[in-house]
């Protein structure tokens, strides 16, 4: 009995780790880059761009250097608010206070990202994320994550669309994982940024003071608890139809990592700021309409 139940979570340990990478390994076909410079020379380190051909057919372009570079003072204005997690004049009453790490990510594709402070959460490993407006510092969402995760961006050519996925991994107690793969959406109602759930796995092996060991697993595929075949189709489908962005996944920034305790608010922000706008992550140009 416990042979097979070892079996059995070894079995979903295998499955996992490669539905985890196979994302990573989908756009090996077709994956290429090019360099579009302007043909004057002066000009070519603003105006540089960068093209990922994600199918023979579908291309993405990047925004120039000097479009990031524009983000930057608006980027500096909002973190000079922004008391991080365990400084020693944090207050928690202020909406701006308690994020120990920053990312830029552009949730509804209009060429300009969000900023993302991430807040901790607590034994379950999950992470709280709060998602601010880049230009204007409006509170648009709350998101969930955790802190083994990837935010990615996918392509789908049989809907010709590019979504915000993103995987992550929280606990309960030392026998229990989920496993998630949400879809970042805007609510234009609550112009609100949330979470929907696309696939959910949990498996427990509460084996604490009993002999043989029970394993369990729970399958949940767009909010539904389904048998494990039906999981494992969705799962699969999800993997041949999606094509990763590369380059573009988020880039999160602990502020112990950039910047000292007695650094003052605007040296903190300008700290950040470059670290997010240096670190090397693409953020998709939005397409000319025809």
């Amino acid at each position: 009995m416990k042979h097979k139940r070892n079996a059995l979570i070894k079995s979903l340990a295998i499955v996992l780790a490669v539905w985890m990478l196979a994302g990573c390994q989908q756009n090996d076909e077709w994956l290429g880059y090019e360099d579009e410079e302007d043909d004057d020379a002066s000009k070519q380190t603003q105006t540089s761009q960068k093209v990922v051909h994600l199918t023979s057919e579908k291309s993405v372009e990047f925004v120039s250097d000097k479009t990031k570079e524009s983000w930057r003072a608006p980027l500096e204005a909002f973190l000079a608010k922004v008391t991080p997690h365990n400084f020693p004049e944090i207050d928690y009453s202020d909406p701006y206070s308690g994020s120990y790490a920053v990312s830029l990510m552009d949730l509804n594709l209009d060429g300009t990202p969000e900023i993302i402070l991430a807040n901790p959460g607590g034994s379950a490993c999950n992470v709280y994320y709060l998602v601010y407006d880049l230009l204007t510092g409006e509170r648009l969402g709350d998101l969930d994550g955790g802190l083994v995760e990837t935010w990615d961006y996918y392509y789908n050519p049989a809907d010709d669309t590019i979504r915000l996925m993103v995987k992550f991994r929280t606990q309960a107690g030392y026998a229990t994982q989920h496993h998630h793969v949400s879809r970042i959406e805007y609510n234009k109602e609550q112009n609100q940024y949330d979470d929907q759930y696309i696939l959910q796995f949990t498996y427990s092996t509460d084996d604490y003071g009993i002999e043989e060991g029970v394993a369990r697993a729970i399958y949940v595929v767009n909010g539904e608890e389904v048998d494990a075949e039906t999981y494992y189709e969705a799962a699969e489908e999800y993997i041949n139809t999606h094509i990763r962005i590369v380059d573009a996944q988020k880039q999160l920034f602990r502020w112990v990592d950039v910047v000292s305790e007695d650094a003052s608010a605007e040296q903190r922000a300008k700290a950040m700021a470059e670290a997010l706008l240096s670190s090397g992550q693409e953020f998709i140009k939005p397409e000319t309409k025809k």
